[in-house]
């Protein structure tokens, strides 16, 4: 962001958001999420006109939408002629910019390199994208491509720099290990023998540089077709909420860091994990901007993705409380009350803050701002339709807990494959908070069931009990909410899913019954819950915090971070050792399942790929003198 004097007043607002241009390695695209979300209905991915038109009755005006707003006019939306659905307004320029922030890491070298000098005519402008602007010079020490600025003479390597000493660097691949492997600070710190605390957060950001660019490269070869996915994946995505220490004794107030993550339920890969923290935004600016501007609506500011002070204020929340007890309630009860929060709430898809009379805020942080859990949602679907597509997936089955802003973000990515048919959405929900011997016991009812099913049936069909089933349980569904969605209940839950049903979000008719009771079987979200149980489990600063005694929602705990670019650079890391690392019970690693790689990946794979590995120097041993020899 530049300073207050290249400062402009805002343009007249249009009716609806503008169109975004995106261009993603090569292939540009326009955004536009302003859209009815029902897959149903004839108004499903035709966006809002955005031009205003006459007032009164007349030919120029929008066939498909009435301009209307919600929260008291405070958030504007879109009321669908057809259906009567009213999706809130979203920016597309800020959901744009939210897919540029966290596909940075897909970018090779000489797409994100460019001079450096501020008032160079080349700032800014890539290697890769005006190859004219520069010229190649060589190679430097570390191998990289030197280049020359032809606009003001600088020179700069293409290469990832080495900020670490020769010890530290000997000592990294053992820090990895004990980062990965639930190490507190100062345990790494002695464990690893770094210099001091300050010596690990170094060795921290060095490797999570190295894990970023690992994982960036994978990404990039998935879009770029280099590396191929089958013609059929199966996701789960979902969100999850990591809490931080409180940084000023005067606001005793945690920041929450949200993160969204997409998991391949047959390999276990880990597609994407990105969390709501953009530490390179300027907070001053940005709010500065924003008082500047007046009182925009957030879909027409500059900034509409970030957190800017006063935001919580506008923020829509749930006339219901929230269900915090942890008794088993009733399946059917869980969704229905689910339905009625959704429903309550002034943006059905804003779940950012869906609590009445609670006193949370979000603090102002000291450095960087936090993203909108639904721009950050809308990109990462983006995103993930991206990748999906370039490496060759055709048909995606997204499957998700009963989250509005999900739903939408998934329709909105992926509206031309659910009108082809090629992409179909889940609803997926389960009891929770049952013991081991509950789930076992749930287990054993669902398949003594399926035994009498399957006897019950000719022996020509007993091979496909459960397809039948599962078919029999989707005639039987039951419609719960305003929308009437239908839910079946999954004849063959597992252990990590007890009492387990599912909604259908995309029906299609042209779909044989077979084919959606087989939809309908391999729906779940046990894979995407597992990930990021093991980034609590496997990191020690992402343990849930405990309550105190002090005041409702301020927390602490003795490893939580304070920095919340922490929180990015653990989930950044276990990304990597989650998908290349760690092996499961078959001996494979979710990336040796997908072919992407012949063997797991040691630590200094990943820190030095294709490098020699530095090792720490030997140090002579000298002998101490024989008791009574001593001169």
């Amino acid at each position: 962001m530049s300073g207050a004097d290249s400062w402009e007043p805002l343009p007249p607002a249009p009716r609806a958001p503008l169109a975004a241009e995106l261009d993603l390695f090569g292939e540009s695209e326009a955004v536009q999420v302003n859209h009815c979300r029902m897959p149903g209905c004839g108004n499903f991915g035709v966006p809002a006109r955005t031009e205003h038109g006459k007032t009164g009755p007349s030919a120029d005006r929008d066939p498909n939408y009435v301009v209307t707003g919600t929260n008291k006019g405070m958030v504007p939306a879109l009321r669908c002629k057809s259906c009567g659905e009213k999706p809130a307004m979203k920016s597309n320029a800020g959901v744009a910019a939210e897919v540029r922030r966290i596909s940075a890491a897909m970018l090779r070298l000489d797409e994100a390199a460019s001079c450096s000098s501020p008032e160079c005519a080349n700032h800014g402008r890539s290697v890769a994208a005006h190859p004219l602007g520069y010229r190649k010079q060589g190679r430097g020490a570390s191998g990289g491509r030197r280049m020359l600025c032809r606009a003001c003479g600088r020179r700069f390597t293409l290469s990832s720099p080495v900020r670490l000493g020769a010890a530290a660097r000997a000592a990294a691949a053992d820090a990895f290990s004990r980062i990965a492997n639930k190490s507190p600070v100062r345990g790494v710190v002695r464990g690893a023998r770094l210099p001091s605390a300050q010596g690990y957060y170094q060795t921290l950001d060095f490797i999570f540089r190295r894990c970023r660019e690992f994982s960036g490269q994978v990404d990039r070869a998935l879009a770029d077709g280099r590396l191929r996915l089958p013609a059929s994946v199966n996701l789960a995505v979902d969100c999850q909420t990591y809490t931080l220490n409180w940084i000023s004794r005067l606001d005793r107030r945690n920041t929450e860091i949200q993160s969204i993550c997409t998991v391949d339920a047959d390999s276990q890969f880990i597609f994407g994990l990105h969390s709501n923290y953009d530490p390179a935004a300027d907070a001053f600016e940005a709010n500065r901007r924003a008082a500047l501007d007046g009182e925009a609506k957030e879909p027409f500011r500059r900034h509409p993705q970030y957190w800017l002070v006063g935001d919580e204020l506008h923020a829509g929340r749930a006339l219901s409380k929230r269900h915090r007890r942890k008794d088993r309630v009733e399946l059917a009860a869980q969704i229905r009350d689910l339905y009625a929060r959704a429903r309550s709430r002034a943006d059905v898809e804003d779940v950012e803050l869906h609590e009445l009379n609670t006193d949370y805020r979000t603090p102002f942080l000291a450095r960087g701002l936090q993203v909108h859990l639904p721009y950050l949602a809308y990109a990462h679907c983006l995103l993930m339709r991206r990748i999906l597509s370039g490496a060759g997936a055709d048909r995606a089955q997204v499957n998700m807990d009963m989250d509005s802003m999900l739903r939408a973000a998934f329709l909105c990515a992926f509206a031309k494959e659910v009108k082809a048919g090629k992409a179909h959405g889940f609803y997926v929900r389960y009891t929770k908070y049952q013991t081991i011997d509950e789930r076992e016991a749930i287990h054993a009812r669902s398949r003594a069931a399926l035994r009498r099913f399957r006897n019950s049936l000719p022996p020509e069909d007993r091979h496909r009990a459960a397809l039948l089933l599962m078919d029999l349980n989707v005639r039987r569904a039951q419609a719960h909410g305003p929308w009437r969605d239908l839910w079946a209940e999954h004849p063959l839950p597992n252990m990590n899913e007890p009492d387990k049903a599912a909604c259908w979000l995309t029906p299609d008719k042209d779909l044989g019954a077979e084919d959606r009771a087989a939809l309908f079987l391999q729906s779940g979200i046990a894979s995407v819950d597992n990930a990021f149980q093991r980034t609590r489990r496997l990191f020690s600063a992402l343990e849930r915090p405990v309550g105190t005694s002090s005041g409702h929602n301020t927390v602490w705990h003795g490893y939580a971070p304070y920095n919340p670019e922490m929180v990015e650079k653990y989930l950044a890391i276990f990304r990597v050792v989650a998908n290349f690392v760690s092996v499961g019970e078959d001996g494979e690693t979710p990336a040796m399942r997908l072919g992407f790689a012949k063997r797991p990946l040691d630590y200094e794979d990943v820190l030095w790929p294709g490098q020699r590995v530095p090792r720490p120097k030997r140090a002579r041993r000298r002998g101490r003198p024989a008791l009574g020899l001593a001169a």
